[in-house]
């Protein structure tokens, strides 16, 4: 969870018009590494977006390849970021609906004061 810079403080309508209905899906992942999958999503009536990537890292000795699978949300001028990272695609899509639940079991409760 990180606050957003100034120039990204949007109000939620202005989230969802910028991701859903303009380029925002396109500009906010066009910094990831052979992006995939990627798409508009709400969460807990928040917008934001989901997609899968690739990556080279380097851990100590070892180059290898990781598949991710990244949610960004835009929660009251905040970016709130999950990201599962793996060693192997069959990884990724084993452990989807892992993923997937946990992000479905994400509860903002501030919004129902």
């Amino acid at each position: 969870i990180a606050e957003l810079p100034d120039e990204m403080k949007l109000a939620k309508e202005e989230w969802i018009q910028y991701l859903k209905f303009e380029s925002g899906v396109k500009d906010l992942t066009s910094g990831a590494n052979n992006v995939n999958q990627e798409k508009y999503i709400v969460l807990e009536s928040y917008p934001g977006v989901m997609f899968n990537s690739t990556k080279q890292i380097q851990r100590i000795d070892l180059e290898r390849k990781t598949y991710n699978k990244t949610v960004h949300l835009f929660v009251e001028g905040k970016g709130f970021t999950i990201n599962m990272s793996v060693s192997t695609k069959s990884s990724l899509e084993i452990n989807e609906r892992i993923f997937m639940s946990m992000i479905n079991s994400i509860v903002f409760p501030d919004q129902y004061n």
